[in-house]
């Protein structure tokens, strides 16, 4: 029976840059720093695609779209072959280079324009 508290471990996950405790230090310090993900308005988005869930939060002239696809499949999304030329990735948890419409398993992000 292999051991795996050898190599996944809370000492190993503290000490990389893509840990998860990391990168929920990075999501609640986007929260802190950001009155759109506060105030903004909230609209669901895909509301009966159980795979996805989207939303979209607008505060004067900003807008960020959450993105998570909680399924172990890949999914296509659309709406992402109509981002305007501004759009950047807030953060993510994959190596997203582009806005291809497909999405990898569990893959989630927030996307400003």
């Amino acid at each position: 029976m292999k051991v795996e508290y050898e190599e996944i471990n809370v000492e190993k996950d503290l000490n990389s840059e893509k840990s998860i405790f990391k990168y929920y230090q990075k999501l609640i310090k986007l929260r802190h720093d950001n009155k759109i993900l506060k105030d903004g308005s909230y609209t669901l988005l895909y509301p009966d695609d159980p795979n996805l869930f989207i939303y979209e939060r607008e505060l004067e002239w900003e807008r960020w779209i959450v993105v998570a696809n909680l399924s172990d499949q890949k999914q296509d999304l659309e709406l992402m072959t109509s981002l305007p030329e501004n759009t950047r990735i807030l953060i993510q948890n994959s190596d997203r280079k582009d806005f291809s419409p497909e999405l990898q398993p569990f893959e989630s992000f927030i996307i400003s324009y």
